[in-house]
């Protein structure tokens, strides 16, 4: 009987151990795509400039939470969606999207703006990295009305 309770506590020890084995899969690291449609992106900082179409130009600063900003950008933000649509907010304006990288590494994103049939404004960003909580580019475009605009952005959740 003795043999049989030292067998019985063995057994039971080896399966408790063995339950409680850690999982050998790694969590999966997130894609681009994964990380970039989480959510709703707010711009935290950018410096830029633009320039219109008789030379004239401005540069712009604008970082979240500080007053005196160049540019106000408090009430702009993006949401990507997973099936490459979304929406552009400035202010009261909100606009649709349709977006996509445009390089295999994943380090581009073109993105379209439709505020009205006929105009649309199409914005490049390249050097894109993105986080879980951030996303950082070199952006660049130009409006139908001329002018064009280049600097660089750290947008988060």
């Amino acid at each position: 009987m003795k043999i049989k309770s030292i067998l019985f506590v063995f057994t039971a020890s080896l399966f408790l151990l063995n339950s409680c084995k850690k999982d050998s899969t790694a969590p999966s690291t997130p894609t681009p795509e994964q990380m970039l449609t989480k959510g709703l992106w707010k711009m935290d900082e950018i410096t830029f400039a633009q320039v219109n179409t008789s030379g004239g130009g401005i540069a712009y600063y604008y970082k979240h939470g500080v007053t005196g900003n160049i540019a106000n950008l408090d009430n702009e933000s993006i949401l990507f969606n997973i099936n490459n649509t979304g929406t552009f907010t400035l202010g009261s304006t909100i606009a649709p999207i349709t977006w996509g990288f445009t390089d295999a590494a994943k380090t581009k994103i073109q993105w379209i703006i439709t505020y009205s049939p006929g105009n649309t404004l199409t914005v490049n960003w390249n050097n894109v990295t993105i986080t879980d909580t951030k996303l950082q580019y070199g952006e660049n475009y130009t409006t139908s009305g001329g002018v064009t605009s280049v600097g660089v952005a750290t947008q988060i959740h």
